[in-house]
């Protein structure tokens, strides 16, 4: 590789960005409004690639750049967001060998490299974060699940859209919030909460305009698992879009906290089985109602560093990431999406 090939690269991914994301930052400092930087990167920043150490390279830099300029920018409301796209049929991947390209299908759950307009993406006005729509299912690629609420119209509806949504607790849970909005896009939503825990259930979505049905389930119980596909059947038929998953626990006193060389794995196995099995157990007991264009969604904290005091949870939530992987490497074939949504720490 020439030093002209090397510098052709490396000065036109990440150094002609740094003036937009760096310099131009101080000009903004002063305004009370939220900025993004939204910068693209590559799959191959992430895992590298024979023959592309400028492109890896330069794309990796995006990444370190972006996540540099969050934490210098941030308390002034700017924020930098990356994406990599996964394999994406472009004018440049068109010219790569067909065993490279086959290699790339092959790392691909369905073995179906993306198109291009699976690469839109939109920005959330409120947030100031990027949305690519994996909180909720919907055929045709990623969407921006709020953009109903903004008044755009260029993705498809959630109308009649049949959606199950565990742990829903409190007002101020995720979950919760995800009920609001797919009922706002017109899903229909059935939720679920354990034990004694769905009573409450109850009076915190009675406070939705249209009250879902609340199922009692313990995803941890083989018979309320093997009882599930015919109590969603009550409410969707036999057709099921899409899953989220948002149920997670582990002793307070015994497993988080600060207890993680104390545990037993008695209070290890239960959190593993409530956090990580359960994502893929439940899939497996809805399997019958999924189809080609079906979505499984789950909530992690990112499991790629240690947590003060989150311990065993920070174990199952990396068990979970993996387990979401293989899922979509074992249903993906079938057109059934799996993905993680690391939400970071959340005001209510």
């Amino acid at each position: 590789m020439s030093d002209a090939d090397w510098d052709a690269v490396i000065d036109t991914n990440p150094d002609r960005h740094l003036p937009h994301g760096v310099a131009s930052g101080p000009l903004r400092r002063a305004r009370p409004v939220r900025e993004n930087s939204s910068l693209i990167s590559s799959v191959v920043g992430v895992l590298g690639s024979p023959g592309q150490v400028n492109y890896a390279a330069s794309k990796s830099a995006l990444i370190g750049m972006a996540r540099s300029i969050t934490r210098e920018l941030g308390g002034r409301n700017i924020t930098a967001n990356v994406i990599t796209p996964g394999f994406i049929e472009t004018d440049m991947t068109a010219t790569l060998d067909e065993k490279v390209i086959k290699g790339y299908q092959e790392r691909i759950p369905g073995c179906t490299p993306g198109s291009r307009r699976m690469s839109r993406v939109r920005l959330d006005p409120r947030g100031g974060r990027i949305c690519l729509g994996a909180v909720i299912p919907v055929d045709g690629g990623p969407r921006n699940v709020t953009e109903k609420l903004q008044g755009a119209s260029t993705w498809e509806s959630l109308d009649g859209k049949n959606i199950l949504v565990t742990g829903v607790t409190m007002h101020t849970s995720i979950a919760y919030r995800v009920t609001e909005i797919a009922q706002a896009e017109g899903a229909n939503v059935v939720v679920s909460n354990l034990g004694r825990a769905v009573g409450l259930t109850r009076r915190v979505v009675g406070q939705l305009e249209t009250v879902p049905p609340v199922l009692e389930l313990d995803v941890t119980d083989p018979e309320h698992l093997a009882a599930l596909p015919g109590q969603l059947g009550e409410h969707f038929g036999d057709r099921l879009d899409g899953i989220v998953h948002s149920i997670a626990f582990a002793n307070p006193e015994r497993a988080i906290g600060g207890a993680f060389l104390n545990t037993e794995w008695k209070d290890v196995g239960i959190s593993l089985n409530t956090s990580t099995y359960s994502y893929v157990s439940l899939a497996v007991a809805c399997r019958e109602l999924l189809h080609h264009g079906s979505s499984i969604v789950g909530l992690t904290f990112d499991a790629r560093v240690t947590w003060p005091k989150y311990d065993w949870m920070g174990v199952a939530k990396a068990g979970l990431e993996s387990a979401s992987r293989y899922l979509a490497r074992y249903l993906g074939s079938e057109g059934i999406r799996s993905n993680l949504v690391a939400a970071g720490p959340s005001t209510p």
